[in-house]
This record gives C-alpha cells, sequence and structure tokens, in this order.
C-alpha cells in the first residue's frame, strides 16, 4: 500500500526533475545529497512525491550549476503541456484562455497539492496567481512554473499574431547576475506583491482550437475523480468551490458540514491536520474576492466590504493590508493602472 503523503508534487515533475540533472552532468549522489532521501527513489518514483522530498531535490540541482537561474529558467521552458498529465490533456480541449485559466484553478491541486492557483481579473489583465497554503517555497520552483504557464499560453495562442506579452511576477528580489538575456517573448518582475502571471486582458477570449474534446473529456473526469481522492487536503479546495458559488453568503461551519455530509467537528480536525480552519478559509476567499471587486468595479471600500459580510469598513482594512501588504485604496491605485 502506498504510503500516505500529505503534501505532495506528480511523479511526471520528479521524474523531470531527475532527467533534468542527468542532462546537465549532475550525478544522482549530487541530487539526493544532504538529505535522507534513498537514492533509489530516483529509479522507481511513486506516483505521488513529497513537496518536502522535492523541493530539497531542486535546491540540490540549482546550486550545483555554475549560474541558477539559468537553469531555472530552462528547467520552466521544459514543462510543456504534456507533462502536466490530465491536467494538461483537459486544457487542450479549452477553447480560450478564460477556460484553461479555470481548469487550471480547479485542478491544479491534482498535480501539487501545497499551493492553490487563482484567476484575478483587472480591467487591462487577467492574473495567474500562486497562493501557498502552507510556508514560503523556494523561488525557484516558482519561477520555472510561471515560465511554464506563459509556454503554454504562448503556444496555445500561436496562430495569433500578438504585440503584447506575459509578465512574470516574483515576490522575490533580482538576484546578482541574473541571466536576461534569456526573457525571450515575455517580461520577468522582481520585489512584487505576488507570485503571478499577468496576462493581457483581451487575450482570454481569443479561440483556440480543441485538439480532442471526447480525450479533453475524460481528463476532466480524471481530474475529478483524482480530487475526490486528495483527503483530507482536497477538501481544502471542495470548500473553496462551494463558498465561491454564494460569495456574500455567510455559510456556518454546521451549513458546511452538512454540505460534505461530515460532522461539524468531523470538519473541524480534518481541517486541523492541514494547520488552517473554516474561518481561516472563508476569510482568504473573501479577501481573495474582494482583490477582484477592487480591480473590476467601481464599488466603494466600505460597500466592498459589507458585501462581504466584514463588521465594518476598519476591520476589512486591516484583514486585507495583512492578506496583501497593502490598504485597499493602495491595491485599488497600484493595479487599477
Amino acid at each position: 500500500m502506498e504510503e500516505k503523503i500529505n503534501l505532495f508534487l506528480s511523479r511526471d515533475y520528479f521524474v523531470y526533475i531527475r532527467d533534468f540533472a542527468l542532462s546537465k552532468g549532475i550525478s544522482a549522489k549530487t541530487l539526493v545529497g544532504c538529505s535522507d532521501i534513498d537514492i533509489d527513489i530516483l529509479l522507481n518514483p511513486p506516483q505521488r512525491v513529497s513537496a518536502q522530498i522535492f523541493h530539497q531535490l531542486g535546491f540540490n540541482l540549482f546550486n550545483s550549476l555554475p549560474v541558477p537561474y539559468k537553469g531555472v529558467i530552462e528547467f520552466g521552458q521544459g514543462m510543456v503541456l504534456s507533462m502536466h498529465g490530465s491536467l494538461g490533456l483537459a486544457i487542450q480541449g479549452a477553447t480560450n484562455l478564460n477556460e484553461v485559466a479555470m481548469l487550471a484553478e480547479k485542478y491544479h491541486l491534482t498535480r501539487a497539492n501545497f499551493r492553490n492557483l487563482e484567476q484575478i481579473n483587472s480591467k487591462n489583465y487577467s492574473y495567474l496567481q500562486l497562493r501557498e497554503s502552507h510556508p514560503q517555497y523556494d523561488v525557484y520552483f516558482s519561477m520555472a512554473e510561471l515560465i511554464s504557464f506563459q509556454l503554454v499560453i504562448s503556444n496555445l495562442l500561436m496562430p495569433y499574431d500578438l504585440q503584447e506579452h506575459c509578465t512574470v511576477h516574483l515576490k522575490s528580489s533580482e538576484p546578482e547576475n541574473f541571466p536576461w538575456e534569456m526573457i525571450k517573448g515575455y517580461q520577468l518582475k522582481f520585489n512584487q506583491d505576488h507570485n503571478q502571471l499577468e496576462i493581457p486582458a483581451k487575450w482570454m477570449n481569443l479561440v483556440i482550437t480543441p485538439t480532442d474534446i471526447e480525450l479533453a473529456g475524460l481528463a476532466k473526469d480524471q481530474c475529478q475523480q483524482i480530487m475526490e481522492e486528495l483527503s483530507p487536503q482536497g477538501l481544502v479546495n471542495e470548500i473553496r468551490q462551494k463558498l465561491k458559488l454564494h460569495p456574500r453568503k455567510n455559510t456556518s461551519l454546521n451549513a458546511m458540514a452538512d454540505q460534505l455530509n461530515l460532522s461539524p467537528s468531523t470538519l473541524q480536525r480534518r481541517l486541523k491536520e492541514l494547520n488552517t480552519s473554516y474561518k481561516d478559509i472563508k476569510l482568504d476567499l473573501r479577501l481573495l474576492i474582494s482583490t477582484k471587486l477592487l480591480l473590476s468595479s467601481k464599488y466603494t471600500i466600505e460597500k466592498i466590504s459589507e458585501d462581504l459580510g466584514f463588521c465594518d469598513g476598519s476591520s476589512f482594512s486591516k484583514s486585507f493590508k495583512k492578506f496583501s501588504g497593502q490598504t485597499p485604496s493602495d491595491y485599488r491605485k497600484k493595479h487599477s493602472s
């Protein structure tokens, strides 16, 4: 019986990091160095590999290279759509980028369950934002994943003569001797508020020709099945999806537990195992919705606060600043331009 892993990445990514390391002349011994990882895992990795193991291997890999960030960029460029398993196949049945973003947001956890992917829209841009539900993971993989997203989008929109570019946003500071000459066809900015990909809004409804609609449908069914198997971690995403249906409704813990066919105590216990709570999930989702309303509506901050169920504007502003690092008004000014 396969050991249960709380935080994981798909085997596909593990095999990729192993093969990428070998292509760079990095030995298996170096790849698993300074850890308790058994070298045998490189030969026969499980279907789901611990996120901790994956990030240890990534640290060993990129820090063994003469210029780490050259490797990070190459690594991201090599993460083509087919590497994303059933999610990649599901995306190939999409008809526009809005549908791609919806599928990626809904099923990202089937590939890596330690952070959520959120789509946030403003007047001029759509953002695919990586949100960690656990302590911050290293910038190497955040950068590589966002570069991969950019590559997927560029390939899907290849028939169009696009004059604008995507922009990769990273929260980390710019490293010394960064290989800027490798950044082509998109832009990259450090010292940003979030790890996210910025996409021109006008791209989101451009028509994409699906590759295989029937296969994509089967892939979506498989993604849904995997989501249902990811207990208790999948529980967080299921709660978020249910709350999104009625974002302004103050659904109680008891009501949510009833929807999930669980007792309130069982729901609380499972969420505690994930170092979160129902209250925290509700607050996080309301704040995410508030970012969308701040950018896509002309509602006053007081109106947004009231609609989302905060007791007053001061409480909303305090929670929002803790969430984003900015006040609601500063966030609106910065991102609405």
